[in-house]
C-alpha cells in the first residue's frame, strides 16, 4: 500500500510505502519507506502525508504502525514528532549473509 503527494505541476514531492499485516483480530501496518524530496523537507509535506496515511489505515482496522529507522538520523526525530516511540519490548535483529 502506498501514497504519493504531487505539486501543482504533477511532480512527486513525497511518498509513503508499506504493507498491512494481519495480527490477531486486526491489522498492523509496517511502514517500509517514507520520503520527501530534500528541497521540500521542513514544509509539513511529510507530516501531512503521514496524517493522510493514518486516516486511510483507520478505515482498514489497523491498530498500530511500526517501522525501523536509525536512531541518530533526522528521520528518527521526525517520527518521534509524529508520536512514535522506541519499543522497550521489541528488538530489531539483522544478520549479514555472504554473497
Amino acid at each position: 500500500m502506498g501514497m504519493l503527494t504531487l505539486n501543482d505541476l504533477g511532480e512527486a514531492m513525497g511518498f509513503v510505502l508499506g504493507n498491512l499485516e494481519p495480527y490477531l483480530e486486526c491489522h498492523l501496518f509496517y511502514l517500509r519507506e517514507m520520503c520527501v524530496a530534500s528541497h521540500r523537507q521542513g514544509q509539513g509535506i511529510g507530516s501531512a502525508l503521514y496524517r493522510a496515511l493514518e486516516q486511510e489505515l483507520a478505515t482498514r482496522d489497523v491498530r498500530a504502525v511500526y517501522l525501523a529507522t536509525g536512531r541518530e538520523i533526522p528521520a528518527a526525530e521526525f517520527y518521534q514528532g509524529l508520536g512514535f516511540r522506541c519499543s522497550e519490548s521489541m528488538a530489531f535483529y539483522a544478520k549479514g549473509l555472504k554473497g
